[in-house]
């Protein structure tokens, strides 16, 4: 960047630039060997606006291409973000969905897409035979998505498909069935399907017996009064270690009910979110560091340098980020501990409440006993499920 004056122009008309300064200024602090500089090309989208308007005629996005190229032979350059479009790009060029055999004698595909024969089949058919006139051996390629997609242009590309099979020597059809992504309403009814499961299995086994909460709380008796700073210690340490929380939550819930389970739960949770916070910010923040690795986790730093507590509110509210990842995350940023620490406990509240009070229920659930509490709990999950929902529209206002 030894033609960038550092004038600003370009920064004034680009949001990446906004965040992250100048060309120059990209360039001198870049470090090939820090990944966290090393992924920050990644969040320039290449257009070449900053070019356009340069007056020396620099072309920065040249620079932030080759260092992506740099990232990805260091091994900095995948992320969980482009999982699902790589995994797409896989199926849809292996063996099995890609390799369609042409006519003897085409060399040349004319493939009109989704829109153009779904709303202008007139204009394909007219397409194709001007292109007919200029490679004779043309071939034609259509792929027709599902009806979902939209009834109509779905009915014009069919019957746009009828036609060219019979004006079309030789023709081959094919519909893709490659899988989707799957629907919203895939986990809840796997959720549902696990649950008559182990109902059916618990009731048909006898082992519902085993699973009163007396005899859940009889293996805390002997720890007496202090039982409930015996699971507070473990909920506590549980995050430092990785440990998934779900569990632990569930079994507080069954052993001190929906109301004690609440209180002794948000309380080892919090203290956990805070000593995972302290250990990457004093003990092992280099660590941390390699561990978090990504463009979200660097925009994670830059909202929470602009916003503060209102970041830790945000992804407290939305699980946008791996729970006990994100504790050591936050200890890396500029917030205050103390900001971080009621943010966390304010904002975990709703998700606790509802997770608690839900799960109190599940052993009477197992042995076919439908609670208040079952019915409570839903309610608070799908409120707290509403949550992003309403944010988005709450932005777009």
């Amino acid at each position: 960047m030894s033609g960038c004056t550092g004038c600003g122009v370009c920064v004034g008309e680009c949001g990446f630039l906004k965040l992250y300064g100048s060309p120059r200024d990209i360039a001198r602090s870049y470090d090939p060997d820090d990944p966290k500089k090393n992924v920050v090309c990644f969040e320039c989208s290449l257009c070449g606006l900053c070019s356009a308007v340069c007056p020396t005629g620099v072309k920065p996005q040249a620079l932030f291409l080759e260092m992506r190229r740099e990232a990805v032979d260091r091994g900095f350059g995948s992320f969980r973000e482009h999982r699902g479009l790589l995994g797409y790009e896989r199926t849809g060029t292996s063996r099995r969905f890609s390799w369609y055999g042409l006519p003897e004698g085409c060399t040349t595909i004319f493939f009109p897409g989704c829109a153009l024969p779904g709303t202008r089949p007139g204009v394909t058919v007219a397409v194709y035979e001007r292109l007919k006139e200029v490679f004779p051996d043309l071939g034609l390629l259509f792929n027709a998505p599902k009806p979902s997609s939209g009834p109509v242009t779905y009915v014009n590309r069919l019957r746009l498909k009828s036609r060219f099979k019979r004006i079309v020597p030789a023709v081959t059809t094919r519909e893709r069935t490659v899988p989707g992504g799957g629907s919203g309403m895939l986990r809840p009814l796997l959720f549902l399907g696990v649950m008559i499961a182990a109902i059916v299995l618990v009731r048909a086994s006898g082992a519902g017996q085993y699973l009163e909460p007396e005899r859940l709380r009889a293996l805390f008796s002997g720890f007496g009064i202090v039982a409930p700073l015996v699971y507070i210690a473990i909920y506590t340490v549980a995050p430092t270690l990785m440990l998934p929380g779900l569990p632990l939550s569930m079994a507080g819930a069954t052993v001190f009910g929906p109301v004690w389970g609440v209180v002794y739960t948000i309380i080892g949770a919090t203290l956990g979110a805070c000593a995972a916070f302290l250990i990457a910010r004093y003990a092992a923040r280099d660590w941390v560091e390699r561990q978090l690795v990504g463009s979200r986790w660097n925009k994670l730093d830059s909202e929470t340098a602009q916003n503060g507590w209102k970041a830790v509110a945000f992804t407290r509210l939305i699980p946008l980020f791996p729970f006990n990842l994100l504790n050591f995350a936050f200890g890396l940023t500029k917030i205050s501990f103390p900001q971080y620490a009621v943010a966390t406990f304010i904002f975990m509240l709703p998700g606790t409440i509802a997770f608690i009070t839900f799960s109190s229920s599940l052993l009477g659930l197992l042995k076919g006993k439908v609670s208040r509490e079952f019915f409570i709990g839903i309610v608070l999950i799908v409120a707290v499920s509403l949550i992003p929902r309403l944010a988005k529209w709450y932005r777009r206002i």
